[in-house]
């Protein structure tokens, strides 16, 4: 199945003197079920954090984390291993998602397990 990026319902805020409106995007898990694209960023940022970075015999830095086995990046830079760690969190849970798994590890207060 392709991921395709919809859009969620619209929301506003304001206040005397100040109007704000936003359209937050959604990802298409599955026919039936859009998913907050935000959220999933989110995850991955602070599964990033939980990463450890390595430099490679071969001059390559490789990222992983031992909450989320078989998930890493990697990169000629730190930064580039850790934003395909990133991305690769992102499609493992709009996997995970997809295929109701539902065993998504919490990270700090994020249980997407439970949207």
């Amino acid at each position: 199945m392709a991921l395709a990026v919809v859009s969620a319902g619209a929301e506003s805020l304001s206040a005397p003197g100040v109007s704000l409106s936003f359209e937050p995007k959604a990802r298409v898990i599955s026919s039936d079920q859009p998913f907050p694209e935000f959220s999933v960023r989110r995850y991955a940022e602070r599964a990033a954090d939980t990463a450890v970075v390595e430099r490679l015999e071969d001059g390559r830095f490789f990222a992983e984390s031992d909450l989320l086995v078989g998930v890493w990046g990697d990169g000629d830079t730190e930064e580039e291993a850790r934003r395909e760690f990133i991305e690769a969190v992102m499609e493992w849970v709009s996997v995970k998602i997809d295929q109701h798994h539902g065993d998504i590890p919490v990270i700090g207060s994020l249980d997407l397990n439970r949207i």
